[in-house]
């Protein structure tokens, strides 16, 4: 585009230095026509030398002055000329700047939508990872939830139980501790009813037998528990008296062991 406009500005001015150089010419002829027409009424009037004379000077300002503007008219072209190659010769170059600039961009345009090609691939690659993790994690994420949930389901039965069963021992605690309670009790009776009936026995004695005799009576307290998976259903009490004859030397052995017992 821009050598285009160049080779029209050149034209142009050859044109008009063409039409510089035809008008210079014509200007030449008119004086020349002057020149003839004032030679031929020098003759007339009779001085035809210097007529001639007056002539040459005149050819010759005038080749002077078409030389001169001949010169300044190629001197003047030949700048214009030189000034327009110059011009030419740098649009050239920023010409050729322009299309070395536009190929190293279209360079970094294919550049980059390769790059940003592979990125797409990536992000599409890690966008499937991340859907893939994703899903992956709601699965563990309910899989733990739900083992959570029956944690803590067992975990509350566990806590029932280990309430059950602590109720359950302080109840047989309380249980064994009234049971040992009662059977003191039962012991002292015992004792102290044993403790009665050796007195009494020791003061009586038979005549008609060799050796001394004793009478004891015994009460027996009899406690039935009936227990069912570890837990109390019911429970009695029973009382039974026992009578025996012994002589001396049986109720001392009695009471020794029950001693020993104790």
């Amino acid at each position: 585009m821009v050598r285009v406009d160049l080779e029209r500005k050149i034209e142009t001015l050859r044109e008009e230095l063409e039409y510089g150089k035809k008008l210079h010419a014509e200007e030449i002829d008119d004086l020349k026509a002057q020149v003839r027409d004032q030679g031929v009424n020098v003759e007339v009037d009779g001085i035809a030398p210097d007529v001639a004379e007056l002539l040459r000077q005149i050819r010759a300002q005038y080749e002077s002055i078409v030389l001169k503007n001949k010169d300044e008219a190629e001197q003047w072209y030949k700048n214009k000329f030189e000034d327009l190659e110059e011009r030419a010769k740098l649009n050239v170059e920023d010409m050729e700047k322009v299309r070395s600039d536009i190929n190293d961009y279209r360079k970094q345009v294919t550049q980059l939508e390769m790059e940003l090609e592979s990125l797409r691939g990536t992000n599409e690659y890690l966008e499937r990872n991340l859907a893939d993790v994703e899903k992956r994690y709601e699965v563990e994420a309910a899989r733990y939830q739900t083992r959570v949930v029956q944690l803590g389901s067992e975990f509350d039965h566990a806590q029932a139980e280990m309430k059950r069963h602590l109720a359950e021992y302080k109840r047989l605690m309380s249980a064994k501790i009234s049971l040992e309670k009662e059977i003191l009790t039962y012991r002292r009776l015992l004792e102290g009813e044993e403790k009665r009936s050796s007195s009494s026995s020791s003061s009586s004695e038979d005549d008609d037998d060799d050796a001394y005799k004793t009478k004891t009576t015994k009460k027996v307290i009899v406690k039935t528990i009936e227990t069912r998976d570890g837990k109390i259903v019911s429970s009695s009490i029973s009382e039974k008296q026992l009578l025996e004859d012994r002589s001396d030397a049986d109720t001392s052995s009695s009471s020794s062991s029950s001693s020993d017992e104790e």
